[in-house]
């Protein structure tokens, strides 16, 4: 493994990867296929499979969120700075894309209208929870924002569990609770266990918690890292690609989507081992994309698919390479925009704010981990 100090600015490149994938899955994959006539030609087998996008950035969070809780003395110390992180960008699009879907009669995804669905990505909070809690039917303001809430899950479990033993012990229970999410409802049922009970398995799965098993071992590639640890090294490499042979999804996984996910393991594995790479993903196009990725993951997909929908109409004379094309542009613009002129000032009136609240110092800024 290749050590050295600072930033690690390939895994802006990661991101630049993961989010292009997940952007051309949305646009032009088979995700919106009864909207999006259009396909990639050539590139139909990698953008098919561009979900796998999300299975990256979750190999790229559990590696950074370890880095970011050995900064942060306490679990509150790390969570309002993760907060602080997150919430301007997802305050920016909330208010854009519901905006977006009051004033404009564009055909789309269309999650949702009313103004209520504000609320679960102003808390990260799954609508499924607030919906047991409340009875009210919450709904996402847009369908991508689902990670955001399993970050959000994540954070409070690895985070206790960090502080209250060790990141060991916070990496097992990530396993664990992938495991019981994975296979907990399958072996209730087979043991013959009354459909009543086996709805305990409800909560883990709103929050998709078989997906902390790809957090769990991003945090052992960082330990293993740190520490120089080619033993722990190899336990992080078989824990992805074990995590890609059992993932279920809402439909069931080709040979073709294994391959994918297992590809997805290799290549962050490859990342930590070769200079080559690493210089590689840190290539200007890779890491702009990284550098916008959070903005373009919230904002591409229910605005960019509805212009897209609309422009790939019969009566359109438009061809798929100006409208997709032209979307994407836009979409990139636009993230540009919120990343350099709109997150830092409303992070600052945040604080601003909350300092003269007396809630927490006004030093208290987020750790950078983009």
């Amino acid at each position: 493994m290749h050590k050295n100090s600072g930033r690690l600015r390939y895994l802006d490149g990661f991101r630049g990867l993961a989010i292009l994938l997940v952007v051309f899955y949305h646009y032009c994959g088979p995700v919106y296929s009864g909207l999006v006539r259009y396909n990639a030609g050539v590139l139909s087998p990698i953008v098919a499979h561009g979900w796998v996008g999300v299975q990256l950035f979750f190999m790229i969070s559990g590696f950074v969120i370890l880095m970011t809780l050995e900064k942060c003395s306490a679990f509150g110390t790390f969570l309002y700075r993760r907060w602080l992180r997150l919430f301007p960008v997802m305050l920016i699009a909330t208010a854009v894309v519901f905006l977006f879907n009051a004033t404009t009669d564009l055909p789309g995804p269309h999650v949702t209208h009313q103004w209520f669905n504000i609320i679960p990505g102003l808390t990260f909070i799954t609508p499924s929870i607030l919906h047991a809690v409340s009875h009210v039917d919450f709904k996402s303001m847009d369908a991508v924002f689902w990670t955001l809430y399993t970050e959000a899950g994540f954070y409070v479990v690895f985070g206790i569990c960090y502080f209250k033993f060790d990141w060991r012990v916070a990496t097992a229970v990530l396993v664990v609770l992938a495991l019981v999410t994975t296979f907990g409802r399958p072996v209730l049922t087979m043991l013959g266990v009354p459909p009543l009970l086996t709805r305990g398995i409800e909560p883990l799965e709103w929050l998709n918690m078989q997906l902390y098993s790809w957090l769990a071992s991003g945090a052992m590639f960082w330990k293993a890292r740190e520490n120089d640890d080619l033993r722990l090294f190899a336990k992080a490499v078989l824990l992805a690609i074990g995590t890609a042979l059992i993932q279920v999804n809402t439909i069931p996984l080709q040979w073709s989507d294994r391959a994918a996910l297992i590809l997805v393991a290799l290549a962050f594995t490859a990342a930590q081992v070769s200079p080559a790479l690493q210089v590689m993903l840190d290539s200007p196009i890779p890491a702009f994309f990284g550098y916008i990725s959070y903005p373009l993951y919230l904002l591409h997909n229910e605005i960019g698919v509805s212009i897209i929908t609309y422009g790939n109409a019969a009566s359109s004379p438009l061809s798929p390479i100006v409208v997709v094309g032209g979307t994407f542009l836009a979409a990139t613009v636009f993230a540009w925009l919120v990343t350099v002129y709109g997150e830092g000032p409303v992070r600052r009136g945040i604080t601003t704010a909350i300092a003269r609240l007396s809630l927490v110092p006004l030093t208290g800024r987020p750790v950078e981990t983009r």
